[in-house]
């Protein structure tokens, strides 16, 4: 995360992520480093993209009950995808603040009613253990030494890793903050 940072304040200009802010750093000796880390992305992000949208084309045909295929569905989101950044990150901004109030009120929503109603628990969450069995590893005696625990584990480390990496979503828009300095460091 500080790497990131730091790549990013020292060029405060750039606009674009790791692969720019890599271009940037390594241009005067070589261009290998940007090209590897532009592909890397493309590799990485693609097929991401593709499964996603089919992902999303199969829940609304489930959801709205039509009978679509899931690649046409899928052509769909990644035109409406397309065009939504096509016009700019304010336009993105907004619609993806939509959606993620759309995503959240409703989480919210059941949460509270559940607090208030007294549905919630805490016995249910302490003596904290990892109970559970994931094919032929099991668990049933919540032990911290067992198999699962250690999946679970390492499960749990995948989840913050891939968490922690998201912060450089915050150094592609370095170059566009009024203040890069402090407003790296509130983002």
């Amino acid at each position: 995360v500080l790497i990131y940072s730091e790549l990013a304040g020292m060029y405060p200009d750039s606009v674009g992520g790791m692969t720019v802010c890599m271009g940037d750093a390594f241009d005067k000796y070589t261009k290998w480093p940007k090209i590897i880390t532009m592909w890397s992305y493309w590799y990485g992000w693609v097929p991401a993209i593709a499964v996603m949208s089919l992902l999303i084309g199969e829940y609304v045909n489930q959801m709205f009950g039509t009978n679509f295929s899931a690649y046409q569905a899928a052509c769909v989101v990644m035109t409406l995808l397309f065009v939504m950044n096509y016009f700019g990150i304010v336009l993105s901004e907004k619609i993806q603040m939509v959606i993620a109030l759309i995503t959240v009120a409703p989480l919210a929503i059941i949460i509270t009613v559940a607090f208030f109603k007294g549905a919630i628990h805490l016995s249910n969450l302490f003596p904290f253990r990892p109970y559970g069995d994931w094919g032929p590893i099991q668990n049933p005696e919540g032990l911290w030494t067992s198999g699962v625990s250690w999946l679970g584990i390492g499960a749990a480390y995948y989840v913050a890793t891939w968490s922690s990496l998201a912060f450089e979503c915050i150094t592609v828009y370095v170059g566009e903050y009024k203040d890069p300095v402090k407003d790296t460091v509130k983002a």
